[in-house]
């Protein structure tokens, strides 16, 4: 086959013609291969491809025990956190600041804080977790919690409460002017609470009263109007931050004292005698009146249940004396005064004992130096628990000065309590001069 030929078979074939090219682009690589002499293989190469008669030279090895260790980046260690310093406020039952409140943490020593204006409060850190009891003069307080140094510490006050209702006579009309009188108080726990002495003159057609700003707890009232008898309450519960409502209290007509005031020694009638109920109510209510020329006298509202009657003079002894109309609405009392003498100001008929307001007893807060009480045993401390075997638990003093008078010569049996004892005794009324 000729070059011709060959050439115009590559024509009509292609794959043909890439060889052809490819031979022709090689021939001048094989030509210088043959003409010139052989490079020497690199040093690596001709060291792979045979081994040599001489030892090669060893790469020194680290001395690992000089390799300083590669450091390692620092770790986030936790730092102690300073302790924050422990923060709140103080508010009432509606969410108002209380100012001068005390913070105290009762678990703790000397840890306390009072409030600014704005019910703010601030402790040191060592309150971090105390339990805190926040007071008030004008708040009940509430239980102690825990106050943190991350917390609100929104610390709250007992908000106070009131009492509303009215006043009516005993044919259900109501009273246009007439006093109330907080005559009780017992504290939620059950122990009575201290005597608060809040009287309110009231004067409106619709004959209602409210009294606010009361602390939780039981109260008695005593409603007193002229020419009326004092009258008080049923116990009257008050919760806190809450008013209750719908209190109804009737003073009925009572009945009338009357009688003479006369001089003890000369027999003559004295005039300018004040007369008025004693022992009735704590808060000093009841009507007076004082005797004319002729010593006669008549006090209107008078109870028609055991009472006593305070007679009083500048230039005689001052008597107390008990009485007891039995229901009816008239009695008369004829009584003579002693002229002052060896420093006595006064006399009355009792057992010889003074009571204060305890817990849930009226207790004696003193008795006299051989008098009637001093004599049947009755000490200074003891609770009165039962008078003439009937329990005079939460009763006012009132009530309990009013059962142990009586007539000179008379008994009464009173049960009390000393260092959780009780002991009953009988005492003989006297009069007592003092």
């Amino acid at each position: 086959m000729t070059y011709k030929t060959l050439l115009d078979e590559a024509l009509r074939r292609p794959w043909l013609r890439v060889v052809g090219l490819s031979l022709l682009l090689l021939l001048p690589a094989i030509f210088a291969w043959f003409a010139f002499p052989s490079a020497p293989l690199p040093a690596a190469v001709a060291s792979a491809r045979a081994p040599s008669t001489e030892p090669a030279d060893q790469e020194e090895e680290p001395d690992l025990d000089l390799l300083e260790p590669t450091p390692r980046p620092p770790r986030d260690t936790p730092h102690e956190q300073p302790k924050s310093i422990v923060t709140g406020t103080v508010v009432d039952g509606n969410g108002r600041a209380v100012a001068n409140a005390s913070v105290t943490c009762e678990d703790r020593a000397n840890l306390s804080a009072t409030t600014d204006e704005s019910g703010k409060w601030e402790l040191p850190p060592e309150a971090d977790g105390c339990k805190a009891l926040v007071t008030s003069l004008e708040h009940d307080p509430l239980p102690a919690v825990v106050i943190t140094s991350t917390g609100k510490n929104r610390l709250e006050v007992g908000s106070p409460g009131g009492i509303s209702g009215v006043v009516v006579d005993d044919t259900n009309h109501p009273l246009t002017e007439y006093t109330i009188a907080i005559e009780q108080f017992t504290t939620p726990d059950g122990e009575r609470g201290p005597w608060m002495n809040r009287r309110e003159s009231i004067k409106n057609q619709m004959g209602t009263f409210e009294l606010d700003g009361l602390s939780a707890g039981r109260y008695v009232l005593t409603a007193t109007a002229k020419g009326k008898p004092p009258v008080q309450s049923e116990g009257i519960e008050v919760e806190n931050g809450r008013k209750t409502t719908g209190v109804r209290i009737t003073i009925g007509r009572g009945g009338k004292l009357i009688g003479i005031v006369t001089d003890r020694a000369t027999k003559q009638p004295i005039s300018g005698v004040s007369v008025r109920l004693d022992g009735v109510t704590s808060t000093g209510g009841g009507g007076s009146t004082k005797t004319d020329d002729q010593g006669r006298y008549t006090l209107e509202g008078v109870p028609t249940t055991a009472f006593s009657a305070r007679f009083t003079h500048p230039d005689y002894r001052e008597r107390i004396e008990p009485l007891d109309p039995q229901g009816q609405t008239s009695i008369r009392a004829d009584v003579d005064l002693g002229e002052k003498a060896d420093g006595a100001n006064s006399e009355w008929t009792g057992i010889g004992a003074t009571l204060s307001q305890g817990g849930k007893f009226v207790e004696v807060a003193g008795v006299f130096d051989g008098g009637p009480a001093a004599t049947a045993g009755m000490k200074a401390g003891d609770k009165i628990v039962e008078i003439e075997g009937k329990s005079v638990q939460g009763a006012t003093v009132a009530d309990c000065v009013g059962k142990l008078r009586g007539p000179e010569g008379s008994k009464v049996d009173v049960t009390g309590e000393r260092a959780g004892a009780k002991q009953e005794i009988t005492i003989t009324r006297a009069r007592i001069t003092r």
